[in-house]
């Protein structure tokens, strides 16, 4: 029932104090790092092999489609991490999602749990993959690709 940013902060902090404000951050952190360390490690191989077994590819071209390749490769790593950080944000903390639990506003359907509280990022990763398998990973990853793929190429 928060109507503003201060009510919204004065809430994480009386029921999780400055953890609360971190929450997801472990997946955040190390998606981005292994995406930044995949698309720098992949574009510049690409671009000379691009141009050298493509001339006519040399210049802007090459680069865009290196930065493409990239990041596309990089969205492997970023992608599943960035599922889990969604959802270990939005859960609360573990006092809210026990009363919430209790109540029984946790559930999709009557009898059917729409996911568990998370404690940590392998935690989360694993229970995503034993409910939801691969499809659950990757969700969102045809507009995360859409989105990011065209500015990684016009980046490099």
């Amino acid at each position: 029932a928060q109507k503003n940013i201060f009510q919204m902060v004065r809430t994480v902090w009386a029921s999780d104090g400055l953890r609360g404000f971190y929450r997801g951050i472990s997946p955040g952190v190390t998606g981005s790092l292994a995406t930044g360390a995949t698309y720098f490690g992949v574009i510049e191989s690409t671009k000379t092999w691009l141009e050298n077994n493509n001339p006519n590819l040399s210049g802007h071209w090459s680069h865009f489609i290196a930065g493409g390749i990239g990041d596309t490769l990089g969205s492997f790593i970023y992608v599943p991490c960035e599922v889990m950080k969604q959802r270990m944000q939005v859960q609360g903390s573990s006092k809210s999602w026990a009363l919430n639990a209790t109540k029984g506003n946790v559930s999709q359907s009557p009898g059917t749990q729409m996911y568990g509280y998370y404690n940590g990022m392998f935690h989360a990763g694993s229970s995503i993959w034993r409910d939801h398998g691969v499809k659950g990973l990757y969700a969102g990853y045809g507009s995360t690709l859409a989105r990011d793929v065209p500015f990684a190429g016009l980046m490099v």
